[in-house]
């Protein structure tokens, strides 16, 4: 089984990527986290073999990128060196970064 961590702070958008990911496959086990210290957690209590990452986690504080934050951190683990990482944002301007530095494969823009 699958084991698939969703980082996004906006309830209605992990429901809605969780809802998407069980109409893929039913079989995914399906993680969700609202902040990066339950990411933490989840990442290093269970194997995870998908990331999907919003990269502004705090919308209260100017300039966030704790997304990007905790992918990198997430990429130092040897565990989850290759692990494929997708950002969930409605930013363009990290993509450099995200794919050439942090193996990203892809986005998904927000809205939905």
């Amino acid at each position: 089984m699958k084991k698939v961590l969703i980082v996004e702070d906006k309830e209605i958008h992990r429901i809605t990527l969780k809802r998407v990911l069980e109409s893929i496959d039913e079989n995914f086990q399906i993680y969700v986290a609202g902040t990066l210290e339950e990411a933490y957690k989840l990442s290093i209590e269970n194997t995870i073999n998908l990331f999907l990452v919003d990269i502004i986690l705090d919308t209260t504080a100017r300039g966030d990128v704790s997304g990007l934050k905790f992918a990198e951190s997430i990429r130092a683990m040897s565990q989850y060196s290759f692990t494929p990482l997708i950002f969930i944002t409605s930013l363009e301007d990290p993509q450099l970064h995200a794919y050439r530095e942090l193996n990203c494969l892809g986005y998904i823009e927000k809205p939905f």
